[in-house]
This record gives structure tokens, sequence and C-alpha cells, in this order.
């Protein structure tokens, strides 16, 4: 009995770790063999030798009205219960430009992008996410440059939910996507200049598992005790 228990007692604690990982760590260049490009290449698409993925913009800007590159790369896998996610490093060098992660989802073709990207421009900065037909900005609180950021954009079977650096950060309903077809990482600007994105951990991890509050451990604690200490009455009493 005392050995059910305990058993069950360290299940409960690891069932938020139990993630099947789909990501791209970017250790070396052999991981960048799934990616291809959408509308503009980039100058610059490898590893460096610490482990991340640069991608580099510049000029000339190509003839459209945004310099726009996207990196994609084919998942295929059913949308309700995972998670995309990926490291964003931004630089306090930036300016006029975005870089966000995507995802698209198509049935006949492309119906929706679960967007959440940094902006640096004159109207828009910070963290935004693309609901549907709309920007909302989130995260006002996180605007710290020259750091990383952890996203992720959960897919839950009755919304989108993002977050940032753990931390939900905005949800929405407006679009439900069944399957995740590709990662998208995106790079935007307006303006004829060179900068460079930095990406670490891309790729699709399933959906985090709600987390008892500690006052559910508590209880849960508590009840465990008194199982264990009936137990061993009723052991004493034999």
């Amino acid at each position: 009995m005392q050995k059910i228990l305990l058993s069950l007692a360290i299940c409960l604690l690891l069932i938020p770790n139990m993630a099947n990982a789909s990501v791209f760590t970017f250790d070396d260049d052999s991981e960048l063999s799934s990616w291809y490009p959408d509308r503009t290449a980039p100058d610059q698409f490898e590893t460096t030798p610490d482990g991340r993925l640069v991608i580099g913009i510049a000029p000339p800007v190509p003839s459209q009205e945004f310099y726009q590159t996207k990196e994609k790369t084919d998942i295929g896998t059913p949308a309700t219960g995972k998670m995309i996610i990926g490291d964003l490093f931004v630089d306090a060098a930036w300016h006029d430009m975005r870089a966000g992660l995507w995802g698209t989802s198509s049935v006949g073709g492309v119906t929706g992008w679960p967007i959440i990207s940094w902006h640096n421009l004159t109207d828009s900065y910070g963290f935004h996410v693309w609901d549907l037909n709309h920007w909302v900005a989130v995260g006002q609180d996180l605007t710290d440059e020259d750091a990383w950021y952890s996203l992720g954009m959960a897919i839950t079977g009755s919304a989108i939910d993002y977050y940032i650096n753990n931390s939900l950060v905005y949800s929405s309903s407006l679009f439900l996507p069944t399957t995740i077809d590709e990662i998208i990482l995106n790079t935007k600007t307006s303006f004829a200049q060179e900068y460079t994105v930095l990406w670490d951990n891309v790729g699709v991890v399933d959906a985090p598992t709600p987390t008892p509050e500690p006052s559910t451990f508590l209880l849960l604690g508590v009840g465990l005790a008194g199982l264990l200490s009936v137990g061993r009455k009723k052991f004493a009493n034999k």
C-alpha cells in the first residue's frame, strides 16, 4: 500500500514535465535541411558555434511592399494538445522591423496564422499576437532588450494560448486550427537595412498540463499522509 501511494505521488509531480518533443536545437547545420524559404530567402541562414540559428537580413529590398523573409519547415501534426515554441533574442540594435514565430494551418489552403511577434516600429513596440485579423499587444512589462525570450502558442482545442517565458499572456478562440502544417520564422521591415535575428529551441511539443495550485499539493500531501497512517495502524493491529 505504501509503495503504491508513493508511486502515485511521484507520477503526479512529474506530469507537467512529460512532453514528446520535436525541437530544433540548431547544434549544427544538419538540422537546417528541412527548412526552406518563402517569399525572399534571407542573406544568412546558418547555425552559430554556440548552437543558435542566425537569420541575416541585408539589402537590396525585393520588389514588394515590405522586405519580408520567411524560413519554414513542414510539421504536419494534429494541433490539439500541441504547442509551437521558440526562443527569440531581442536585439537592442533593431529598429523599424519585426521578428516572429508563426504557425500555419491548411484546409485546402492556408486558413490561419497563430503568430507571436516582437515589434520595433514607429507605432508598435514590444510583443504582439495576431488574433485572426488584427494585432494585440501583450506582455507590456516584457520590454528588456538584448535578452532571450521563450515564446509558445498552445492549441488546447477550445483556444490558442500564447505564452512568454512560460507565463500565459493571451488566449483567443477566434481561430482554432486542427493541424500544425508549418512553422515559420518571419522577419519583416519596410527599410533596406541590415540586421540579424537569433533563434533557438524551435519546434512542437506537448502543450503544458495544468499544474495544481500549491494548496492542492498541500491537500494531496495531507490526504496521502492520512492514508499512510491508516495503513500503518492496520498493519500494526494484525
